[in-house]
């Protein structure tokens, strides 16, 4: 790497990895939240950028997941969305439920929202129910390669400014799962740039013959 690539990078990461205090707020936000979920048979977890350390600096939004004892609820699959949603209703006042695979909940605390998503507590994929039971085996996987934690943080954030940050279907772009999962592909950032750069039509990263 050159000695300008270097500084240009070392400029953007002061701009983007969060402070201990802005780390800080974010677990004691999660607490606040944690503390005041309690149903029989759930853990209450940190989840997505915030557990995997990967979140940009000044980003406003935090997930949490319930876990919910899998032998208990695994066949009440579809229902532990509705039981999460009748015990949020009690405890917060701005709570808003939205639809997905399985629904999940958004809470809105000033200028800060906090996903809260129901899932089953699962040892392996293949007892998954849904596809959002996978959520917290992404976190243990990224968390296994911390090594490239700013790199994925200079994937995100190179994204986020080429307006591509964001699987929703109005902007059709990357999530931040599959930037981190990229970024561990290619080894780093620079690497995966430099891959992008000749992608071609329908590019298959990974094992092809587990594509269909």
């Amino acid at each position: 790497m050159s000695k300008e690539a270097k500084r240009v990078i070392t400029e953007v990461l002061s701009s983007i990895v969060p402070s201990q205090h802005e780390e800080k707020l974010m677990k004691s936000a999660f607490s606040a939240i944690a503390k005041k979920i309690k149903i029989k048979g759930t853990k209450v977890l940190l989840g997505g950028s915030g557990a995997k350390g990967t979140w940009l600096k000044e980003a406003h939004d935090m997930d949490i997941y319930v876990a919910f004892n899998y032998a208990r609820y695994k066949n009440q699959s579809d229902q532990i969305a509705n039981i999460l949603a009748a015990h949020l209703k009690k405890k917060f006042k701005n709570i808003v439920r939205l639809h997905g695979s399985r629904d999940y909940f958004q809470l809105y605390q000033g200028d800060h929202t906090t996903e809260i998503i129901p899932i089953l507590n699962i040892k392996k994929s293949s007892q998954a129910k849904n596809i959002t039971d996978c959520s917290q085996l992404h976190v243990t996987y990224v968390k296994k390669k911390k090594r490239l934690a700013n790199d994925m943080r200079l994937a995100k954030a190179f994204a986020k400014s080429a307006g591509v940050y964001g699987a929703e279907s109005y902007i059709q772009g990357f999530s931040g799962y599959v930037l981190e999962v990229l970024t561990i592909t290619y080894g780093s950032f620079l690497n995966l740039l430099k891959a992008a750069a000749k992608w071609k039509g329908r590019t298959i990263i990974g094992e092809k013959k587990k594509v269909a």
